[in-house]
């Protein structure tokens, strides 16, 4: 399953008629100091926006893809 913070591995263990036993496996990769100096770097610029009031979604469109394009 992916979410908006990554991957998430989900293995049902035992299922037994509605109950479902699951162990969630997380899996963190390391962090580069330059993928942290990106995602700073985005973060400030979303927050510039914000305190001009431009609307959440009008942030998203335009910083989509920004951490990739440095």
């Amino acid at each position: 399953m992916k979410s908006r913070y990554g991957y998430h591995v989900i293995r049902t263990v035992k299922k037994k008629d509605l109950n479902l036993f699951l162990r969630i496996i997380e899996i963190k990769p390391p962090v580069k100091d330059v993928d942290l100096s990106r995602a700073r770097k985005v973060a400030d610029q979303a927050r510039g926006m914000a305190q001009r009031g431009q609307a959440l979604e009008e942030i998203l469109r335009e910083l989509e893809g920004a951490e990739d394009a440095s």
